[in-house]
């Protein structure tokens, strides 16, 4: 019944991240496929609660104990995010 709620909190929160994607840090679907067990097994108070910005935040201080594969996307968002943050800041 546990893993039966888990896997329902980890979609449902796939989906939450699919909804509230930012144009400066869009995920993929792939993206979150990558990163939703990793959050569901390291946050699952978050992921139980479906607090999206909780569980982003936890991913965060625990991005060490992710898997590799999702450790590589958050790294990639958060260059892409850098990144349009530096192009905004330079323009007048």
């Amino acid at each position: 019944m546990r893993t039966l709620r888990h896997l329902a909190a980890g979609l449902w929160l796939g989906a939450a991240l699919a909804v509230s994607a930012s144009a400066a840090c869009a995920e993929t679907a792939t993206d979150r496929a990558v990163c939703t067990p990793s959050v569901v097994r390291l946050c699952p108070a978050e992921a139980m609660a479906l607090d999206r910005d909780g569980a982003m935040r936890c991913l965060f201080r625990n991005i060490a104990k992710a898997s590799r594969a999702c450790q590589v996307v958050v790294a990639s968002q958060s260059a892409r995010a850098s990144a349009a943050g530096r192009g905004a800041e330079a323009r007048p």
